[in-house]
């Protein structure tokens, strides 16, 4: 079966983007903000909020990478799921349905627990605009499509 790799719209994963960096400077900057404004002469304040300010800026720069790079790649006999934190593999024959309207993959464990994935990526909000909603069900259909057709192939 051919690899399958979807992204969402590049402007839903700019919006995405944007919003972790700005995040991680907001909240890196209220220490910086805070320490300045502590006047002790030396400036030492400015330097230590400045320090304390770069570790959530610098998660925020690196968090907006990650969000841009959101994916859902169907290869290799697994489903793999480029998440906002972390990657979901889940192999092709523990799938049990895909449920493209809800973005929703059910599948069991090793151990043969239930497990529920949400596809993120292609997750419809209440205020998810209907272009990009439209797009969203376009590609979880793409992905059970992809499942249905690798299992008949093994």
């Amino acid at each position: 079966m051919e690899e399958l790799t979807l992204r969402p719209q590049t402007v839903t994963r700019v919006g995405w983007a944007i919003g972790g960096f700005v995040a991680g400077q907001v909240v890196g900057m209220a220490p910086f903000a805070y320490l300045s404004g502590a006047a002790d002469g030396a400036g030492l304040n400015e330097v230590v909020g400045l320090l304390i300010a770069l570790v959530p800026s610098a998660l925020g720069a690196a968090l907006a990478v990650r969000v841009f790079r959101i994916a859902v790649i169907c290869g290799n006999g697994e489903i793999l799921l480029r998440g906002f934190l972390r990657n979901r593999h889940i192999p092709v024959e523990r799938i049990v349905t895909i449920h493209w309207q809800e973005a929703k993959i059910h599948w069991r464990d090793g151990g043969g627990e239930q497990r529920v994935t949400t596809v993120t990526a292609f997750k419809n909000r209440p205020r998810t605009g209907e272009a990009v909603a439209r797009a969203h069900e376009r590609s979880m259909k793409q992905i059970r499509d992809w499942w249905r057709a690798s299992k008949q192939d093994a």
